[in-house]
C-alpha cells in the first residue's frame, strides 16, 4: 500500500478516537503512522507493512496497558455499598448533624449520619454501618 494510504488511516483514526474515545483506536493511529513514516525511509512490501503495523499496534496497546493499569493501582479506593469498604472512609458533614442524625457526603454519595452534633462542612470519619446509615466521628488528624 502507499505510504499516504496509512498516513490518512492514521488521521482518520485519530479523528475517530477523537470523536468517540475509548475505543483504543489511537495505537492502531500508531501503527498506521509508524508504517507511512517507515515506508519513506525503506519501502516494504504489503505483508511487512501488514507485520509492522501489528508489531506496533500491540506494542504500543500492551506497554499503556501495564503503565494504565499501573496507575489505577494506586489511585484512591472507589467507594462500594460494602461495609467492609464504608469503614474508616474520609467525608464531610453535607446538612448538619443535630439530635444525632445528619446527613454526609463520600464522594458522589449523600449518605444519612449518625453521631455527634456537628455543623456543615466538618470532615468527618465512617466508625460503623447501621443498614443504610453511617456512624461517624470527627475527622482526626
Amino acid at each position: 500500500m502507499d505510504n499516504w494510504i496509512w498516513g490518512a488511516a492514521a488521521a482518520v483514526l485519530v479523528v475517530i478516537e477523537t470523536l468517540v474515545p475509548g475505543y483504543f483506536l489511537i495505537f492502531a493511529a500508531a501503527g498506521a503512522l509508524a508504517v507511512a513514516a517507515f515506508g519513506f525511509v525503506m519501502p516494504l512490501d504489503t505483508a511487512g507493512q501488514i507485520a509492522l503495523f501489528a508489531a506496533v499496534t500491540f506494542l504500543l496497546f500492551g506497554l499503556c496497558f501495564r503503565v494504565y493499569r499501573r496507575l489505577l493501582s494506586g489511585g484512591p479506593k472507589v467507594l462500594v455499598n460494602s461495609p467492609d469498604r464504608l469503614l474508616g472512609a474520609p467525608g464531610t458533614v453535607e446538612e448538619p448533624i443535630a439530635d444525632g442524625r445528619g446527613k454526609i457526603r463520600l464522594g458522589d454519595t449523600v449518605w444519612l449520619a449518625r453521631g455527634p452534633d456537628l455543623p456543615a462542612g466538618t470532615p468527618v470519619t465512617v466508625t460503623g454501618v447501621e443498614g443504610t446509615v453511617l456512624k461517624v466521628a470527627p475527622h482526626r488528624h
